[in-house]
């Protein structure tokens, strides 16, 4: 960790955006087939959930019918990420150029399992938050509101131990067995506040476009335009995964091989 102390959050985030741009046919070989099926997917499920508004299907039943398409998005969405993630990890720390469509290897599903494992480990106290204020929803809004703000309030603790833990995403991409959470837990004790604030000028600018490009395309009931909605909000996240996948690759560099010119 000699050289770890020196990791600038903004400076990963710089050198991400100009590695992307550098590899534009490489982002769009990984991610473009991505966008596009997901797209296809999404679309079907919205027609699939219009239909069942149509059918007259009893509320419970319906409601059961949604949560199990948003379920099966989530997979879907994780299946992707994790094939989009290990394809750029490998290309940024071991140079391999993806040949065509980044399918969903057994690097990518294991990668998408610690994703949703470590993610609903840290999320517990929010689900739990929720179930407690859907309980208490009979309650006094003065208990429901501080209930609220507990659950807020942990939304920081726990992506601060996120970010303490995540050198172990790029590691399973390249097969480093010696980043264990562990390991990714005291290579992370200095650079956290930086790996959190880095994480912050991508995700937030990448969640905020995706949702305004979504909400004015979704002004118009053209199913045409619907469907160029989901494509453009894809596109965005996704642009968001690459980004997101350069800058834990640039971290797990300087951690795990102390590599003084990544950021010099």
């Amino acid at each position: 960790m000699a050289n770890a102390a020196k990791f600038s959050g903004w400076e990963a985030v710089k050198q991400s955006i100009t590695f992307v741009s550098a590899h534009a046919g490489d982002a769009l070989r990984v991610a473009g087939p991505w966008v596009i099926a997901m797209t296809i997917v999404s679309f079907a499920m919205a027609q699939l959930s219009r239909s069942l508004l149509r059918s007259g299907l009893p509320v419970t039943e319906l409601g059961i019918a949604r949560a199990s398409f948003g379920w099966l998005m989530l997979v879907a969405l994780g299946v992707s990420y994790g094939a989009i993630a290990v394809a750029w990890h490998r290309l940024v720390l071991r140079s391999e150029s993806q040949p065509g469509l980044a399918l969903p290897s057994r690097r990518a599903l294991i990668y998408a399992l610690a994703v949703a494992a470590l993610y609903a480990v840290l999320l517990l106290p929010v689900v739990v938050g929720e179930v407690v204020d859907f309980a208490m929803r009979q309650a006094e809004p003065a208990w429901r509101k501080t209930f609220m703000f507990i659950g807020e309030f942990l939304v920081l603790p726990i992506f601060v131990v996120s970010t303490r833990l995540v050198l172990k995403l790029p590691a399973i991409a390249v097969d480093d067995r010696k980043m264990t959470l562990a390991q990714s837990w005291r290579e992370t004790a200095k650079i956290w506040p930086n790996m959190l604030w880095g994480m912050t000028l991508i995700w937030v600018p990448a969640f905020i476009t995706a949702r305004l490009v979504s909400q004015v395309l979704r002004v118009s009931p053209n199913e045409i335009a619907l469907a160029i909605a989901a494509a453009a909000s894809y596109a965005v996240t996704f642009g968001g995964f690459l980004l997101y996948a350069t800058f834990l690759s640039l971290a797990y560099q300087r951690t795990a091989n102390d590599i003084s010119a990544t950021f010099e």
